[in-house]
């Protein structure tokens, strides 16, 4: 399928959504971004991306808000930029907080964009294709290539050293790479079609095959949840066909875990589960967590409740204090909701809660269901990383489209309505 089509949207919003999705990648982290120039470019890009798209902001505030998703929508993109306030309060260099956010949380305001000029579905499915099987082929090469990167480039020192340690504790590389989270998404979509067929259980051997290359065991652990649950849950398939998808995941699980290289991951990851499980609260994510939540911000009411804005690895007393979480190993990161209180505050948290209900209550068509479950996956997967926020373009377009499908299936629903109405009529 050509994403450029003219069927499916102008060449002029196609161009533009390519050109920022591969400069939000950093073009899969190429090595050129190691040019200084370069990296100095990208980020007055990134801001003038976000000034853009606050732009796109205001122009679509002009029009209604209808569903609680969309609501939530617009009330975190204030709070990522009222953290720039909340950061200058703190004594942060305000330069620093906005190029900090700009890099990441300020780009949720391209769910504007796609809203005010109305970019069709199909596209955006189709881009999620690309953007997937491009991670494919990057993932091919980087293994090829290391120790050498052009690509999945590592944003810390000694990263030779750390990859292939990390390589002998899991089994498997963990390359720098964006778009590694659409393996569950496309394991969730080829489940909602699903037809027992050899082609569609092959492509559902292949992904979760590719889903050991996350290197992480508790996504991987979740994605196997959520599959379950999308299948029993699901309204396209009856007793009978639930029974057969239960007996093929069995037999998936044999034959993934019979392969060399899937089998050496699994036991590597068990052995670390194992080995964390004895230390019980004494687990490093227990204590950042325990940590990040309750000492951190020192009992201050106004730091609970707004957060202390953005790090940005400057000398203001939170930056000190950061710094010195990072040396004894406390990383925000490895908690999600960790970082959104650290970052945003109580009420950081309460609006993610409320964007899920909006994700949970929003009316869409039952063949759609798997982009509630991919959420549903995101969500529970932040209790061990900041996955939100690590694909927070995939999550602005995914909300994107579930607004979209809840407004066609509004009007379907009409159209329906009018139907039996004049359907009685007749009678």
């Amino acid at each position: 399928m050509n994403i450029l089509l003219p069927s499916f949207i102008k060449k002029s919003n196609a161009l533009f959504i390519v050109f920022f999705i591969l400069h939000y990648l950093r073009l899969y982290n190429c090595v050129i971004y190691k040019i200084q120039a370069l990296k100095y470019l990208a980020l007055i890009i990134d801001m003038l991306f976000s000034f853009y798209f606050l732009f796109c902001y205001i122009r679509y505030k002009k029009k209604h808000h209808v569903s609680l998703l969309e609501k939530s929508v617009s009330l975190l993109f204030l709070i990522f930029w009222g953290s720039l306030i909340v950061g200058s309060y703190q004594g942060q260099n305000f330069l620093y907080a906005l190029k900090q956010l700009s890099m990441l949380y300020l780009i949720w305001g391209f769910y504007y964009y796609l809203r005010l000029y109305n970019i069709k579905v199909e596209f955006l499915f189709a881009l999620f294709r690309y953007m997937f099987i491009g991670y494919l082929l990057i993932t091919v090469i980087c293994y090829i290539l290391f120790p050498h990167f052009l690509f999945g480039m590592p944003s810390y020192d000694n990263a030779i050293k750390h990859m292939l340690s990390e390589a002998d504790n899991r089994g498997v590389m963990r390359f720098n790479l964006p778009c590694k989270m659409l393996i569950p998404f496309f394991i969730f979509f080829q489940i909602s079609k699903l037809q027992m067929s050899i082609k569609d259980i092959s492509n559902l051997l292949f992904l979760f095959v590719c889903l050991f290359l996350i290197g992480n065991r508790f996504p991987l652990a979740v994605t196997v949840l959520c599959s379950f649950l999308l299948c029993m849950t699901s309204k396209s398939l009856n007793l009978s066909q639930k029974v057969k998808l239960v007996v093929i995941f069995f037999v998936l699980g044999v034959l993934i875990y019979n392969i060399p290289f899937t089998r050496n991951i699994v036991n590597n990851m068990l052995e670390i589960t194992s080995t964390q499980a004895e230390y019980g609260e004494n687990d490093i994510r227990v204590i950042s967590a325990t940590y990040f939540f309750t000492e951190l911000n020192e009992g201050d009411i106004f730091k609970n409740i707004f957060g202390n804005g953005i790090y940005t690895h400057d000398l203001s007393p939170y930056g000190k204090l950061m710094d010195y979480a990072h040396e004894i190993g406390y990383w925000e990161s490895d908690v999600g909701y960790a970082e959104i209180f650290v970052y945003f505050g109580l009420i950081g948290l309460i609006a993610l809660l409320i964007w899920f209900i909006g994700v949970l209550t929003v009316r869409i068509p039952s063949e759609y269901f798997f982009l509630k479950i991919y959420l549903i996956f995101i969500i529970i997967s932040m209790i061990c990383g900041g996955y939100w926020f690590e694909n927070i373009v995939e999550m602005a377009i995914i909300t994107y489209i579930l607004v979209k499908l809840n407004s066609g299936y509004k009007a379907d629903l009409i159209v329906l309505e009018i139907f039996r109405c004049k359907s009685r009529n007749i009678t």
